[in-house]
């Protein structure tokens, strides 16, 4: 056997950082370390070959032999513009949860989520009138800062915010009409969102499979969300929920990757 590097994740408050461990003997150390990179691409991220090289590790040669043998399997993609890698659609869709499971796991994953951001943790569900929160978790630790409520529903047609963005983005009915968005002014102002903007909101949502919103709403809430797909169907949508009196604010894409380590990692 050959002395191969272990990647493992260390989860922190505000982002997932890939270590390397050089004490694991493997059989096949390459098919270890194939799997490895995928692992760090799992997030729907794209990455240098600097980048990758960083978080392995490993010569750059290796890594191009072994980048190349995925891309060759499909498992990987290049993008031939800003040269970076990731996991291909098909591998990313691997990720996708059946309804049985996402729903037997979704206390134990929201509770992770809220004890590592010490932020409330919301899912909603689809129905013809809006998005209705179906359960939520609070950090023990902190006041309750979030106002909505189980059974609270985020209607169509009034703010887009990232919860009603994804709902717009995933659900099978026509999409008719703009939403409004809060402005970044201090009085936190709704104003009416073109339809052209509107759509291309969505757009980006259904592109992205995440949002988050840049601006606290008037309650002085932001949030970061992702859907929870089954062959394209919507199950649920999770999101974090963050107040604007926290002293040290995460950003929305730390809130996002976390999100989607949780599920990749179920």
């Amino acid at each position: 056997m050959f002395l191969s590097k272990t990647i493992y994740e260390i989860e922190t408050k505000y982002e997932t950082m890939v270590m390397i461990e050089f004490d694991k003997k493997y059989e096949a150390p390459a098919l270890a370390r194939g799997l490895g990179l995928l692992k760090i691409m799992m997030n729907g991220k794209e990455f240098s070959l600097e980048e990758l090289a960083e978080k392995t590790n490993a010569p750059k040669s290796s890594l191009l032999r072994l980048l190349d043998t995925l891309q060759q399997l499909n498992y990987v993609s290049k993008c031939e513009i800003t040269k970076k890698y990731s996991s291909s659609k098909s591998i990313l869709e691997k990720r996708i949860l059946p309804r049985s499971e996402i729903i037997n796991n979704l206390p134990t994953i929201m509770a992770s989520i809220c004890y590592k951001l010490s932020r409330s943790v919301e899912w909603y569900v689809l129905n013809e009138v809006g998005m209705t929160l179906m359960e939520r978790c609070i950090p023990h630790d902190q006041e309750v800062q979030v106002r909505a409520k189980i059974g609270f529903i985020r209607k169509w047609a009034t703010e887009l915010e990232a919860v009603s963005c994804l709902g717009y983005a995933f659900r099978n009915s026509k999409i008719e009409g703009a939403g409004k968005l809060y402005t970044v002014n201090e009085k936190k102002d709704l104003i009416k969102l073109p339809n052209v903007d509107f759509l291309k909101h969505i757009e980006n949502a259904r592109s992205n499979e995440y949002v988050y919103d840049k601006h606290y709403n008037s309650n002085g809430i932001r949030r970061a969300a992702i859907p929870i797909l089954n062959n394209q169907d919507l199950l649920g949508i999770l999101a974090v929920a963050e107040h604007k009196s926290f002293n040290h604010p995460i950003k929305g894409k730390d809130l996002i990757s976390l999100l989607q380590n949780e599920i990749s990692n179920q």
